[in-house]
Protein backbone atom coordinates (compact mmCIF):
# COMPACT_ATOMS: atom_id res chain seq x y z
CA UNK A 1 0.00 0.00 0.00
CA UNK A 2 2.68 2.30 1.05
CA UNK A 3 4.69 1.69 -2.57
CA UNK A 4 1.85 2.37 -4.75
CA UNK A 5 0.87 5.18 -2.88
CA UNK A 6 0.24 8.42 -5.32
CA UNK A 7 1.13 10.91 -2.77
CA UNK A 8 3.79 14.42 -2.97
CA UNK A 9 4.94 16.86 -0.96
CA UNK A 10 4.92 20.62 -0.79
CA UNK A 11 8.02 21.56 1.33
CA UNK A 12 6.74 19.39 4.29
CA UNK A 13 3.18 18.48 3.54
CA UNK A 14 1.77 15.90 2.64
CA UNK A 15 -0.39 16.13 -0.56
CA UNK A 16 -2.54 14.85 -2.46
CA UNK A 17 -6.08 12.31 -2.33
CA UNK A 18 -7.39 12.80 1.40
CA UNK A 19 -8.59 9.19 1.80
CA UNK A 20 -4.94 7.65 -0.22
CA UNK A 21 -3.48 10.80 2.66
CA UNK A 22 -5.65 8.81 5.49
CA UNK A 23 -4.44 5.51 4.44
CA UNK A 24 -0.67 5.97 4.26
CA UNK A 25 -0.51 7.84 7.69
CA UNK A 26 -3.07 4.68 9.00
CA UNK A 27 -0.08 2.62 7.93
CA UNK A 28 2.51 4.72 9.37
CA UNK A 29 4.58 5.43 6.65
CA UNK A 30 4.84 8.81 4.66
CA UNK A 31 7.51 10.36 2.27
CA UNK A 32 10.73 10.97 3.24
CA UNK A 33 11.28 14.66 3.92
CA UNK A 34 14.70 15.14 2.83
CA UNK A 35 15.56 11.36 0.60
CA UNK A 36 17.01 12.89 -2.42
CA UNK A 37 15.19 9.96 -4.23
CA UNK A 38 11.03 9.45 -4.16
CA UNK A 39 11.03 7.18 -0.94
CA UNK A 40 8.69 6.38 1.26
CA UNK A 41 9.09 5.13 4.85
CA UNK A 42 8.00 3.76 7.83
CA UNK A 43 7.86 6.88 10.39
CA UNK A 44 9.48 4.79 13.19
CA UNK A 45 12.73 5.12 10.42
CA UNK A 46 12.38 9.14 10.51
CA UNK A 47 14.57 9.29 13.72
CA UNK A 48 17.27 11.51 13.32
CA UNK A 49 19.33 9.61 10.77
CA UNK A 50 20.51 10.64 7.21
CA UNK A 51 18.66 8.33 4.27
CA UNK A 52 19.47 5.60 3.26
CA UNK A 53 20.14 4.41 6.81
CA UNK A 54 22.91 2.04 7.80
CA UNK A 55 20.14 -0.64 8.47
CA UNK A 56 17.67 0.39 5.30
CA UNK A 57 15.06 -1.31 7.49
CA UNK A 58 11.58 -0.26 6.46
CA UNK A 59 12.13 2.04 3.12
CA UNK A 60 10.44 1.46 -0.38
CA UNK A 61 12.23 3.77 -3.31
CA UNK A 62 10.24 4.79 -6.52
CA UNK A 63 12.07 4.81 -9.38
CA UNK A 64 9.12 5.37 -11.69
CA UNK A 65 5.21 6.29 -11.48
CA UNK A 66 2.76 5.01 -14.45
CA UNK A 67 0.41 7.94 -13.46
CA UNK A 68 -3.46 7.17 -13.04
CA UNK A 69 -5.44 7.28 -15.97
CA UNK A 70 -9.40 7.65 -15.59
CA UNK A 71 -9.24 5.69 -19.09
CA UNK A 72 -7.03 3.12 -17.52
CA UNK A 73 -8.72 3.13 -13.74
CA UNK A 74 -4.82 2.11 -12.43
CA UNK A 75 -1.47 3.27 -11.76
CA UNK A 76 1.37 1.42 -11.32
CA UNK A 77 4.97 2.40 -9.37
CA UNK A 78 8.51 1.00 -10.35
CA UNK A 79 9.70 0.37 -6.47
CA UNK A 80 13.07 -1.24 -5.37
CA UNK A 81 12.70 -2.79 -2.13
CA UNK A 82 15.91 -1.70 0.25
CA UNK A 83 15.75 -4.56 2.93
CA UNK A 84 18.79 -6.79 1.58
CA UNK A 85 21.75 -7.09 0.23
CA UNK A 86 20.26 -7.38 -3.24
CA UNK A 87 17.11 -5.29 -4.01
CA UNK A 88 14.40 -6.12 -5.93
CA UNK A 89 12.29 -4.25 -8.53
CA UNK A 90 8.80 -4.49 -8.08
CA UNK A 91 5.73 -3.26 -9.92
CA UNK A 92 3.08 -2.23 -7.58
CA UNK A 93 -0.41 -1.65 -9.33
CA UNK A 94 -3.61 -0.75 -8.01
CA UNK A 95 -7.03 0.55 -9.37
CA UNK A 96 -10.87 -0.34 -10.24
CA UNK A 97 -11.09 -4.16 -9.35
CA UNK A 98 -13.26 -4.59 -12.62
CA UNK A 99 -10.16 -3.04 -14.36
CA UNK A 100 -7.36 -5.15 -12.93
CA UNK A 101 -9.02 -8.56 -13.16
CA UNK A 102 -8.25 -9.75 -16.53
CA UNK A 103 -4.24 -8.21 -15.61
CA UNK A 104 -4.03 -10.81 -13.02
CA UNK A 105 -2.90 -13.94 -12.31
CA UNK A 106 -6.34 -16.14 -11.79
CA UNK A 107 -4.71 -18.52 -9.55
CA UNK A 108 -3.87 -15.60 -7.42
CA UNK A 109 -7.86 -14.56 -7.42
CA UNK A 110 -9.99 -15.74 -4.52
CA UNK A 111 -13.04 -17.66 -5.73
CA UNK A 112 -14.99 -14.96 -4.22
CA UNK A 113 -13.36 -11.79 -5.67
CA UNK A 114 -16.17 -10.52 -7.81
CA UNK A 115 -18.47 -11.06 -4.67
CA UNK A 116 -16.06 -8.94 -2.41
CA UNK A 117 -15.56 -5.66 -3.76
CA UNK A 118 -19.03 -5.45 -5.59
CA UNK A 119 -20.58 -6.20 -1.85
CA UNK A 120 -18.14 -3.31 -0.36
CA UNK A 121 -19.20 -0.98 -3.18
CA UNK A 122 -23.19 -1.70 -2.49
CA UNK A 123 -22.46 -0.17 0.73
CA UNK A 124 -21.06 3.66 -1.08
CA UNK A 125 -17.18 2.63 0.07
CA UNK A 126 -14.33 3.38 -2.51
CA UNK A 127 -12.60 -0.24 -3.21
CA UNK A 128 -9.25 -0.46 -5.20
CA UNK A 129 -7.82 -3.62 -6.02
CA UNK A 130 -3.96 -4.20 -5.11
CA UNK A 131 -1.56 -6.53 -7.42
CA UNK A 132 2.16 -6.50 -7.40
CA UNK A 133 4.68 -8.43 -9.77
CA UNK A 134 8.21 -9.92 -9.50
CA UNK A 135 10.65 -7.45 -11.82
CA UNK A 136 13.81 -9.54 -11.03
CA UNK A 137 16.91 -8.04 -9.28
CA UNK A 138 17.02 -4.31 -9.25
CA UNK A 139 19.58 -2.62 -12.01
CA UNK A 140 19.46 0.59 -13.73
CA UNK A 141 19.46 -1.11 -16.83
CA UNK A 142 17.03 -3.26 -15.97
CA UNK A 143 14.39 -0.17 -14.34
CA UNK A 144 15.76 1.49 -18.39
CA UNK A 145 13.85 -1.67 -19.86
CA UNK A 146 10.49 -1.77 -17.18
CA UNK A 147 9.77 2.21 -17.86
CA UNK A 148 9.67 1.46 -21.59
CA UNK A 149 6.36 -0.53 -21.44
CA UNK A 150 3.38 0.20 -19.37
CA UNK A 151 1.51 -2.57 -20.85
CA UNK A 152 4.33 -5.39 -20.11
CA UNK A 153 4.77 -3.85 -16.53
CA UNK A 154 0.85 -4.13 -15.94
CA UNK A 155 0.83 -7.93 -16.80
CA UNK A 156 1.62 -11.14 -14.90
CA UNK A 157 0.23 -9.61 -12.05
CA UNK A 158 -0.54 -11.09 -8.17
CA UNK A 159 -3.42 -10.14 -6.43
CA UNK A 160 -2.28 -8.66 -3.22
CA UNK A 161 -6.04 -7.52 -2.04
CA UNK A 162 -8.58 -5.37 -1.98
CA UNK A 163 -8.04 -1.95 -0.80
CA UNK A 164 -11.92 -0.90 1.12
CA UNK A 165 -11.99 2.91 2.11
CA UNK A 166 -14.99 4.30 3.93
CA UNK A 167 -15.43 8.19 4.31
CA UNK A 168 -18.50 9.29 6.50
CA UNK A 169 -20.84 11.75 5.02
CA UNK A 170 -20.24 15.69 6.18
CA UNK A 171 -22.96 16.03 8.25
CA UNK A 172 -25.16 18.85 6.56
CA UNK A 173 -24.92 16.95 3.25
CA UNK A 174 -27.86 15.92 3.21
CA UNK A 175 -29.52 19.23 4.80
CA UNK A 176 -28.37 21.21 2.19
CA UNK A 177 -29.62 18.73 -0.78
CA UNK A 178 -33.19 18.78 1.00
CA UNK A 179 -32.59 22.83 0.47
CA UNK A 180 -31.42 22.95 -2.89
CA UNK A 181 -34.61 20.04 -4.06
CA UNK A 182 -37.50 22.33 -1.63
CA UNK A 183 -36.28 25.19 -3.89
CA UNK A 184 -37.35 23.18 -6.93
CA UNK A 185 -33.05 22.99 -8.31
CA UNK A 186 -32.15 20.16 -9.99
CA UNK A 187 -29.22 17.99 -7.84
CA UNK A 188 -27.31 15.93 -9.68
CA UNK A 189 -23.80 14.26 -8.69
CA UNK A 190 -20.30 14.27 -10.80
CA UNK A 191 -18.11 11.95 -9.49
CA UNK A 192 -14.89 10.05 -10.25
CA UNK A 193 -16.03 6.96 -8.05
CA UNK A 194 -17.58 3.43 -9.49
CA UNK A 195 -21.44 3.64 -10.16
CA UNK A 196 -22.17 1.41 -7.55
CA UNK A 197 -20.31 3.55 -4.66
CA UNK A 198 -21.80 6.53 -6.38
CA UNK A 199 -25.52 5.26 -6.31
CA UNK A 200 -25.05 4.37 -2.70
CA UNK A 201 -23.82 7.98 -1.51
CA UNK A 202 -25.96 9.78 -3.52
CA UNK A 203 -29.53 7.84 -2.21
CA UNK A 204 -28.07 8.31 1.39
CA UNK A 205 -27.82 12.09 0.76
CA UNK A 206 -31.16 12.35 -1.17
CA UNK A 207 -30.25 12.66 -4.12
CA UNK A 208 -31.65 9.67 -5.23
CA UNK A 209 -34.73 8.81 -3.72
CA UNK A 210 -35.15 5.62 -5.12
CA UNK A 211 -34.47 1.98 -4.19
CA UNK A 212 -31.48 -0.12 -5.60
CA UNK A 213 -34.37 -2.43 -7.37
CA UNK A 214 -35.01 0.92 -9.04
CA UNK A 215 -31.57 2.43 -9.96
CA UNK A 216 -30.63 2.32 -13.95
CA UNK A 217 -27.34 2.62 -15.38
CA UNK A 218 -26.66 2.96 -18.96
CA UNK A 219 -24.30 0.66 -20.37
CA UNK A 220 -22.59 -1.26 -23.30
CA UNK A 221 -24.27 -4.79 -23.80
CA UNK A 222 -20.55 -6.33 -24.76
CA UNK A 223 -19.61 -6.13 -21.41
CA UNK A 224 -21.78 -8.56 -20.29
CA UNK A 225 -23.92 -10.66 -23.35
CA UNK A 226 -22.12 -12.20 -26.35
CA UNK A 227 -24.91 -12.15 -28.54
CA UNK A 228 -23.98 -10.52 -31.51
CA UNK A 229 -27.72 -9.61 -32.20
CA UNK A 230 -28.16 -7.46 -29.08
CA UNK A 231 -28.16 -3.58 -29.46
CA UNK A 232 -24.40 -2.21 -28.17
CA UNK A 233 -26.68 0.01 -25.41
CA UNK A 234 -29.01 -0.50 -22.26
CA UNK A 235 -30.90 0.49 -19.50
CA UNK A 236 -29.97 -2.10 -17.28
CA UNK A 237 -30.59 -2.43 -13.30
CA UNK A 238 -27.35 -1.32 -11.48
CA UNK A 239 -25.79 -3.79 -9.43
CA UNK A 240 -26.71 -6.74 -11.94
CA UNK A 241 -23.75 -8.73 -12.99
CA UNK A 242 -24.89 -12.58 -13.98
CA UNK A 243 -24.36 -14.38 -10.95
CA UNK A 244 -22.86 -11.67 -8.64
CA UNK A 245 -24.47 -8.59 -7.03
CA UNK A 246 -27.97 -7.84 -5.26
CA UNK A 247 -29.54 -7.22 -8.62
CA UNK A 248 -29.02 -10.93 -9.54
CA UNK A 249 -32.23 -10.40 -12.33
CA UNK A 250 -32.44 -9.51 -16.05
CA UNK A 251 -34.34 -6.30 -15.60
CA UNK A 252 -33.22 -4.02 -18.88
CA UNK A 253 -34.09 -1.97 -21.87
CA UNK A 254 -32.14 -1.15 -25.52
CA UNK A 255 -30.97 1.95 -26.03
CA UNK A 256 -33.88 3.10 -28.17
CA UNK A 257 -35.39 6.81 -28.80
CA UNK A 258 -38.81 5.23 -27.30
CA UNK A 259 -36.85 4.02 -24.44
CA UNK A 260 -35.01 7.02 -23.74
CA UNK A 261 -37.72 9.02 -23.33
CA UNK A 262 -39.80 6.30 -21.02
CA UNK A 263 -36.79 6.25 -18.60
CA UNK A 264 -36.52 10.49 -19.02
CA UNK A 265 -39.90 10.76 -17.80
CA UNK A 266 -39.73 8.05 -15.01
CA UNK A 267 -36.84 9.93 -13.57
CA UNK A 268 -38.22 13.37 -13.59
CA UNK A 269 -41.40 11.68 -11.92
CA UNK A 270 -38.85 10.21 -9.82
CA UNK A 271 -39.79 6.82 -10.05
CA UNK A 272 -36.36 5.75 -10.96
CA UNK A 273 -32.75 7.19 -10.95
CA UNK A 274 -30.41 6.94 -13.52
CA UNK A 275 -26.50 6.87 -13.88
CA UNK A 276 -24.33 7.10 -16.87
CA UNK A 277 -20.30 7.04 -17.01
CA UNK A 278 -18.48 9.82 -18.86
CA UNK A 279 -16.95 6.26 -20.89
CA UNK A 280 -20.31 4.98 -22.01
CA UNK A 281 -21.25 9.09 -23.10
CA UNK A 282 -18.65 9.36 -24.82
CA UNK A 283 -18.48 5.98 -26.61
CA UNK A 284 -23.01 6.76 -27.24
CA UNK A 285 -21.36 10.62 -28.85
CA UNK A 286 -18.96 9.14 -31.34
CA UNK A 287 -21.41 6.29 -32.43
CA UNK A 288 -24.29 8.70 -33.08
Amino acid sequence: VPGSDGRTTMQTELCGDPLEKAVLEGCQWTLHPKAKVDAVVEKVSLAPISFPSTSNNGSIIIHHRFSFSSKLRRMTVLAQDTFDEKPTLWALTKGAPEALKSMMDPKSLPLDFDQSYLRHMQLGRRVLAMAYRDLGKYSPSALSKWKSCRESVESKLSFAGLLIMDSPLKPDSSRIVKELRAGHQNVVMVTGDAVLTAAEVARRVGIIDSSPDSTYELCETKDYFQCSYQPKFMFRLLGYFPGHGKNDKNESMPYTPANVSEISSMVKQRKVALCITGDVLSKIALSA
